[in-house]
């Protein structure tokens, strides 16, 4: 679908789009709730002459080693073997989203509908987490917490 929707604008890719702010327009939801914010002065179209609009000789978005880093380390023997594992870390409120890589990882790996037993892997954390601690855990993952979370608990 959008690929078709990017054909009808006349764009190959998304690339072709990015920065492409005359391709937007604000539309009326009929509610004076919806409709009261301008959004108009966002929808400038500024001159791109000789400037790079998306470079991607750049990392993207570089993300500093994390716990969710360091717990993909430490599970090796278990992301190349499948070997059943229980590994426990100190857990701080600026770790957040806890999991996260981690299942990444395990999808990537095993697959979304991945044969892993529950429990296979089992992360146990001490302290207090971040927001969005097991937020997308994957099949397999189990996190167990001795302390409290923030907001949001996968």
């Amino acid at each position: 679908e959008v690929r078709e929707i990017l054909a009808s604008i006349g764009a190959r890719s998304i690339d072709d789009v990015i920065g492409r702010a005359d391709l937007l327009s604000q539309v009326s939801r009929g509610s004076a709730h919806l409709d009261d914010l301008d959004l108009n002065p966002l929808l400038i179209t500024v001159d791109r002459a000789g400037s790079i609009v998306y470079d991607r000789s750049k990392p993207r978005n570089v993300v500093p080693d994390t716990l969710d880093a360091e717990i993909v380390r430490d599970a090796a023997r278990f992301l190349e073997d499948g070997e059943k594992m229980q590994l426990s870390y100190a857990v701080q409120n600026t770790h957040r989203t806890v999991g996260t890589r981690t299942s990444s990882h395990i999808v990537k790996r095993f697959g979304m509908r991945n044969a892993l037993q529950p429990n296979h892997l089992t992360v146990k954390l001490t302290g207090s987490a971040g927001q969005s601690l097991g937020a997308f855990a994957a099949p397999g993952l189990k996190i167990e917490v001795s302390g409290d979370a923030n907001d949001y608990v996968g």
